[in-house]
């Protein structure tokens, strides 16, 4: 992971230019702390599936970097606008300034296919398949 240029890639990721009232020193600090985010819990794993060519360096990258954005470019955590009647929607988890992980991400981080549920689990619902 060190043949990546975190700083570039979050300048090229940052498309509406927000990332501009920080300083270099401060987005580094926040990458760092941001991979270390994604990859808690789950390091093993991820270096595994990197190596093995199951998780990409790109895709990595691409999630530490939304994380990193996530954070420092929506502070108000406006998760919806509409420009009728001025409206928005808030998120706390978007505006509590923490570091967070959509489910998607999880899942390509972990290998997990959404649609497989993990052995030993056990799913409710109201058809009970037999007895009819």
């Amino acid at each position: 992971m060190d043949e990546i240029d975190w700083p570039q890639e979050l300048h090229n990721r940052d498309r509406q230019k927000k990332l501009t009232p920080y300083s270099e020193d401060e987005l580094k600090t926040e990458l760092v702390d941001a991979l270390d985010f994604v990859l808690a819990n789950r390091r093993a794993l991820v270096v595994r599936r990197i190596a093995t060519g199951a998780l990409s360096l790109t895709s990595l990258t691409r999630i530490v970097c939304e994380v990193v954005l996530r954070k420092l470019t929506n502070l108000e955590g406006k998760t919806k606008e509409s420009d009728g009647v001025y409206s928005f929607d808030l998120s706390p988890t978007v505006s509590s300034g923490d570091f967070w992980l959509p489910e998607k991400d999880r899942q390509v981080l972990d290998g997990a296919d959404p649609g497989q549920q993990a052995v030993g689990t056990v799913s409710m619902s109201s058809d009970r398949g037999w007895g009819r």
